[in-house]
């Protein structure tokens, strides 16, 4: 073969079919000029990304500065903020202060089956439901329960296996109507072991009894919950 440059641009991207990119390899390990022809080519290639445009910056970095630069902590469940204001009816920035009451020891309170809760002040769509944030040990099940309205379910940490066997990981989501006994598991959280399962949930025609994992961290609206016969 004699020299290969028409062949390098090709060979330097991957683009060259298997048979040929043999044979330029083996030119290139027996001639000084081809070899130094493709390294030009490599510079080049590596330089392009340079000259591109520069890509827009993500949505909310200029906020993220702003704060950082304030010295406001950045909410560890930020990624979380629209959800949460979806599910409790409220604004953007009353879910993120409702999130950050999840690192205040103080804001929980004992739940039932060893639960810990917060209950939440909601918007008017659902101040009629049960709305909270639920803590529960890694492993532990919730008792058997009836659904006696409708019940929505985040998984903010941590995991949360439902009756029917499915498994809801962090920003995962459930809904529940009337239904009878009704158990769930909530699961260890990926991050230090401190962290328990933590979901947010509402639940209509509930009274004020809610369950958040402490390892695991779910939105929650829910129905009242009665024993099981």
């Amino acid at each position: 073969m004699s020299h290969v440059e028409d062949l390098l641009p090709e060979y330097a991207t991957g683009a060259l079919p298997d048979a040929i990119a043999v044979e330029v390899e083996a030119h290139l390990s027996r001639c000084a000029t081809c070899a130094g022809s493709l390294r030009e080519i490599e510079e080049i290639y590596a330089q392009l990304p340079l000259a591109l445009p520069a890509p827009p910056p993500p949505p909310g970095l200029r906020a993220r500065i702003l704060r950082s630069a304030a010295g406001t902590t950045a909410n560890r469940f930020e990624s979380f903020v629209a959800r949460i204001g979806a599910l409790l009816d409220v604004a953007a920035d009353r879910a993120r202060e409702l999130l950050t009451r999840i690192d205040d020891a103080g804001a929980w309170v004992d739940g039932p089956a060893g639960t810990r809760l917060i209950h939440l002040e909601v918007g008017p769509r659902v101040a009629h439901a049960n709305c909270g944030f639920v803590r529960v040990r890694a492993g532990q099940h919730f008792p058997h329960h009836r659904h006696l309205g409708t019940e929505h379910v985040l998984v903010v940490q941590g995991s949360y296996t439902d009756s029917s066997g499915r498994t809801l990981q962090p920003g995962g989501s459930g809904f529940c109507g009337r239904s009878p006994a009704v158990p769930a598991r909530l699961g260890p959280s990926a991050g230090p072991s401190s962290d328990q399962p933590l979901i947010a949930r509402t639940s209509s025609s509930a009274p004020r009894a809610s369950i958040v994992p402490r390892r695991r961290v779910v939105a929650r609206s829910w129905p009242a919950r009665e024993p099981a016969s």
